[in-house]
């Protein structure tokens, strides 16, 4: 009898074991910190000239990554001079590549975005060729904004005045693959 008490214990506590183990090897994989740098490098893999800053991102329970203060600055500029502020974003990842270690953003769906739009004196816009260019078979994720303000800002003589556009709800999908179709 004595035996069996104590293997009955030992069961429990070995069960009780294997959970923490089990507790502690999720939350190493899933930690926001290896998120948020799993984020920052698909990003800059993306981008070209940026400086990328996120100061948050976590793994949602029903799929796709949260993230917050996400901040695109080109490089030179001034960091609190971004051309691109989300204060919330949502990006919908490919599960079945994630389980083989890629993360591949499917869609994207912008909070609040503020997004500068400027062209300096020398007529050189600050967005172009912040984007590195990829495949035409590749396709682009789907984006989805909602409420963003757009600050349209021209420095070149005789300018038309700053705009700004706000409350700008926008979809952009690449479907069929060749084709980019904005709904603004």
């Amino acid at each position: 009898m004595r035996v069996r008490s104590w293997l009955i214990r030992g069961l429990i506590l070995a069960g009780v074991a294997a959970v923490v183990a089990l507790a502690w090897f999720a939350n190493s994989w899933v930690s926001p910190e290896r998120v948020r740098e799993q984020v920052i490098h698909t990003l800059a893999d993306q981008f070209e000239g940026v400086e990328i800053h996120v100061g948050s991102a976590r793994l949602r329970i029903l799929g796709g990554i949260a993230v917050t203060d996400l901040r695109l600055t080109r490089r030179g500029d001034p960091p609190d001079h971004p051309f691109l502020v989300v204060p919330h974003a949502v990006l919908y990842h490919d599960k079945e590549k994630l389980n083989h270690g890629h993360l591949v953003i499917r869609k994207v769906e912008l909070e609040s975005p503020r997004v500068r739009i400027e062209r300096s004196a020398t007529g050189k816009w600050n967005i172009a060729e912040v984007i590195k260019p990829g495949p035409a078979d590749k396709p682009i994720p789907a984006f989805v904004i909602k409420n963003g303000t757009i600050a349209v800002i021209d420095h070149t003589p005789g300018a038309l005045p700053s705009l700004t556009f706000t409350e700008v709800q926008t979809t952009l999908l690449n479907d069929p693959l060749p084709t980019l179709t904005v709904q603004a």
